[in-house]
């Protein structure tokens, strides 16, 4: 269920005073603190509201919370001088994003207007996916581990005001504080999921706060803001706000936040017991506190290397625990791993895992056993033998099978499964389909008749055992091979086979090839083919005679125009 947004009218009545200085920029005035006002602020209403059709989901691979690597500068390339408040530009840009775009919410996390207010954006909080950075051509999704900034305008021509400055600065500041960024490291090395290959893999360095353009040359935003100005104005102020607690108005709950998530103890004087130190206790509103949280899960996805800042173990992230390696470096790169895609994490990150079975290398070549399933070494890894026919088909004596302990098994990465040798006969148990096993896949013979016409033997088809199959990928259907003549039965159309689609042919070419091509006649269901010219219905009803029929129920099988 959507969560009900509430209206809160007394945000800013806070026991802290909040200063108007600064060209009206709102902040806490005892700390410096940026405030934040809430999404409620603009999404205050049932229809607006309605509008929220994407929530981040915590348990997708990798998760829709990740932890913040980088700030990302926008603007919203609307109006400098806008008819409108800030307040509905904000409700017309979610409606475009969140219907228009189909993005289910509005992209960015945070925006700032032109008298330096900051607003909450994106549904989520701190390390939330948004939807405002993603580059199209090289497929590498920025959106996980940043985060979205735009200010309210269009800036390639002039400049952003002094409010908005120092709005930025602040926020950039505090958001650095609580994620344990650099704001002027300009060379930070992150690693971008790519949605081709689905990992963290594309490599990228650049300043921890950029601009979108930095990211994709085809954008201009934010224009000719000077992001050195505000990394180094939040530089500063990260070095004020790095030491801060935090408190409500309406708790004794004090809160400790780093690395982006939140720690909170029932006083100070339990913060104090547990060895914590703090330079001051900021009142903050409620809403600014939860955009972090005690229990969200930043979860990385399976096949993900990581390593702690400081420290020199690598871990692999596999079914949602952490795997320590114990191999050599030469093993780690046998084993297909890059030490260049290893992602440095912090180490409190690396505490929510649970760990599973130490990594170690598998000597080749061997095969071994637990008393349940019989795998072959290769490559350091355990590749199963998916059943007793298998293993007497590829001529493995039994008489060379090691038994080894469970934990030993375990200890090894599993490779892929040890597969039929091509042109492989096969069927399980409790199925009549027949499949033909070529380079990995299975493929599908849709009739007897056309199992026999490609001259195969039904003696030669092996009985596997059930759902043996499961590991080969679906091929098709077993299609015949180049230069074969096909015809399906209620229909005077003729094909020739050529790189496995089917090529309507006319008639000199029909002459020239049937005295040396087999010419099959095939039911419309084994015509899977992809159709590259469309056939004359009168080139081929003088040749009646050299034609063989299948079932007219095949029709809709072949391939349209």
């Amino acid at each position: 269920m959507f969560r009900k947004i509430i209206i809160f009218t007394s945000l800013l009545i806070l026991a802290c005073s909040v200063s108007a200085q600064d060209a009206g920029v709102a902040f806490y005035a005892d700390s410096d603190l940026p405030m934040i006002l809430p999404r409620s602020t603009w999404d205050n209403s049932p229809s607006l509201n309605a509008l929220l059709q994407w929530l981040p989901d915590n348990n997708l691979s990798p998760s829709d919370w990740q932890p913040v690597e980088r700030i990302v500068v926008h603007y919203t390339a609307t109006p400098n001088n806008d008819p409108v408040s800030a307040i509905a530009r904000i409700q017309s840009i979610y409606r475009f994003h969140a219907v228009t775009n189909g993005w289910g919410d509005i992209g960015y996390n945070y925006l700032i207007d032109q008298q330096g207010r900051i607003y909450e954006g994106r549904f989520g909080g701190n390390g939330v996916r948004a939807a405002h950075a993603y580059n199209s051509k090289q497929k590498n999704n920025y959106n996980y581990g940043t985060i979205g900034i735009s200010f309210l305008g269009i800036y390639d021509a002039v400049d952003i005001n002094p409010a908005m400055y120092e709005s930025a600065s602040r926020l950039v500041g505090w958001l650095s504080a609580t994620n344990n960024l650099d704001p002027l490291d300009l060379n930070k090395k992150s690693l971008i999921w790519n949605s081709d290959q689905l990992a963290f893999v594309s490599n990228f360095s650049g300043p921890v706060v950029l601009g979108h353009a930095d990211i994709d040359k085809v954008k201009t935003d934010p224009g000719i803001v000077s992001l050195n100005k505000i990394r180094q104005s939040a530089a500063v102020y990260k070095e004020k706000y790095k030491n801060y607690i935090y408190k409500s108005s309406d708790s004794p709950r004090v809160y400790k936040i780093s690395s982006g998530n939140r720690q909170a103890f029932e006083t100070v004087g339990d913060y104090a017991a547990s060895g914590g130190s703090y330079s001051l206790l900021a009142p903050v509103s409620q809403n600014q506190l939860n955009l972090f949280s005690e229990s969200r899960f930043l979860r990385y996805a399976d096949g993900s290397l990581l390593r702690a800042a400081g420290q020199s173990s690598v871990y692999l992230v596999e079914s949602g625990k952490l795997r320590t390696f114990n191999v050599s470096a030469k093993e780690f790169a046998q084993l297909g791993f890059n030490f260049d895609l290893v992602r440095e994490v912090d180490p409190n990150e690396l505490k929510k895992y649970s760990l599973g079975a130490e990594i170690k290398f598998a000597s080749s070549s061997r095969l071994i056993t637990d008393g349940n399933k019989v795998y072959l070494t290769e490559k350091g890894k355990k590749r199963w033998v998916t059943s007793g026919g298998l293993f007497k088909i590829l001529g493995y004596k039994w008489s060379k099978v090691s038994k080894i302990n469970s934990a030993e098994i375990l200890s090894f990465l599993d490779g892929d499964p040890v597969l039929y040798p091509d042109k492989t006969l096969i069927r399980e148990k409790n199925s009549p389909a027949v499949y033909l096993i070529k380079g990995g896949k299975k493929y599908e013979f849709v009739s007897a008749q056309s199992f026999e016409q490609m001259g195969y033997k039904w003696n030669k088809i092996i009985v596997g055992e059930n759902n043996e199959l499961l590991v080969y990928a679906y091929g098709g259907i077993a299609k015949h091979a180049d230069g074969v003549l096909l015809r399906a039965s209620d229909s005077p159309n003729v094909y020739l086979v050529k790189n496995g689609d089917l090529e309507s042919i006319d008639g000199a070419t029909f002459k020239k090839s049937i005295g040396r091509n087999p010419f099959l006649s095939r039911p419309q269901a084994q015509l899977r083919f992809r159709l590259s010219r469309p056939a004359s219905l009168r080139q081929f009803r003088q040749f009646p005679a050299q034609l063989l029929f299948f079932p007219q129920r095949l029709r809709q099988a072949l391939p349209r125009k």
